[in-house]
């Protein structure tokens, strides 16, 4: 490598918020301090209200495709392209000779696509691209068997989120239980199977507190919402306030990739109820560092604009790694779940201390900038540029 710093140019981490967007934002803040390499931002001139969201960061920014094709023919500039890989951008640049300089990066909309064109579109890019990096084993299973990916080219980086100095924080005995829900508020995340555990609660003192918005929250709100020990919370923008309060975190979602919020709450030391699929059983040891739970039941909504929701078809299973339809847990073995840890509050502190230590060990803000810093060097030496 010449010693003149090469270049990143990180493509799809402006839109919207989520696990791509803050574990980037963490992810450039701490590589200030240890990186070597340059990271900028490039996104189309339509989208600059969404990238406002990012603003805020100490790196350049691009726009317009001009500027991303002069870019690319500079001999000192990578690009890492998240998500989406049935962009048409993306399926151009794939066919041009600077193919090699292109890395994807997935972290959970491969479970996304449905019909058979846009399938097409995901495996050829996939096909084309000479390195891809993901955030689980999960990941690569998936990309492996749906779309036949060569894992020969898939490197595993897991994510990171930053680590609190005081935690593992519970109510007292006299204090009531708070049942903790934030993310996305999405058909496969499950909230609707945590309202309805939560309703058969033999407890009548705790409260269930969702955090999030999307576009399941008008079904939620409208069938939840009268009893007066839901709380809908909306967007809330300090999540350490929210992680400091509840006495527990249920992740009851069908699919995911990873799993953000369990390491998250992993920081927070805060007990995880989740669902046994997908990536979490590589952060969760089940009755170790939080409680699994099988999906078992065949997943069904009974809601209005289906159309404008998006409803993976299949999951990796957690038993033999492969992909199979997609499933929910029972709201009364969650609710099962739930009492047995409001029931005995020194067995959740356990829970979330040994998840703390987990997080500490292996998805850290710092392990996982040291990784993806040294995973794109690793790129940058083993591939010829123009």
């Amino acid at each position: 490598m010449s010693k003149r710093n090469k270049e990143i140019i990180h493509i799809g981490v402006v839109f919207g918020l989520g696990g791509v967007q803050s574990t980037f934002k963490s992810f450039i803040h701490k590589s200030e301090g240890i990186g070597k390499l340059k990271h900028s931002i490039w996104y189309p001139k339509d989208k600059k209200n969404v990238f406002e969201q990012l603003n805020k960061l100490n790196i350049d920014k691009y726009n317009g495709y001009i500027t991303l094709f002069l870019k690319l023919i500079k001999k000192n500039v990578t690009i890492v392209w998240y998500n989406n890989f049935a962009s048409r951008l993306l399926t151009i640049l794939l066919r041009l000779p600077v193919k090699n300089k292109i890395i994807l990066y997935e972290r959970g909309t491969a479970w996304n696509v449905d019909d058979d064109k846009e399938k097409r579109a995901y495996s050829k890019n996939l096909a084309r691209a000479s390195t891809i990096f993901v955030n689980s084993q999960a990941t690569s299973n998936y990309l492996s068997e749906r779309f036949k990916t060569d894992k020969k080219k898939i490197k595993i980086i897991y994510n990171g989120v930053n680590l609190v100095k005081n935690f593992g924080s519970l109510p007292k005995k006299t204090q009531k239980a708070v049942i903790g829900y934030i993310g996305r508020l999405e058909p496969f995340k499950g909230v609707h199977t945590l309202a309805e555990a939560f309703l058969l609660l033999n407890d009548k003192t705790s409260e269930l507190w969702i955090a999030g918005v999307g576009p399941f929250e008008p079904f939620l709100r409208k069938r939840y919402e009268n009893n007066k020990r839901i709380k809908f919370l909306g967007l809330v923008e300090n999540i350490a306030s929210f992680y400091k309060k509840v006495s527990f975190v249920v992740v009851p979602s069908l699919r995911e990739p990873l799993g953000n919020v369990v390491l998250e709450a992993g920081a927070y030391g805060k007990a995880v109820i989740a669902t046994n699929v997908d990536g979490i059983p590589e952060i969760i040891d089940s009755g170790v560092s939080g409680i699994l739970i099988e999906a078992t039941k065949p997943a069904f909504w009974n809601i209005d604009h289906e159309d404008e929701i998006i409803i993976p078809k299949y999951v990796v299973s957690s038993k033999t790694r492969k992909l199979t339809l997609i499933r929910e847990i029972s709201s009364r073995k969650l609710a099962k779940e739930i009492s047995s840890l409001i029931g005995n509050r020194k067995y959740a502190r356990m829970l979330g201390y040994n998840l703390r230590i987990r997080v500490e060990e292996q998805f850290s803000i710092s392990s996982y900038t040291v990784a993806l810093e040294e995973s794109l060097k690793e790129h940058l030496k083993a591939k010829t540029y123009l």
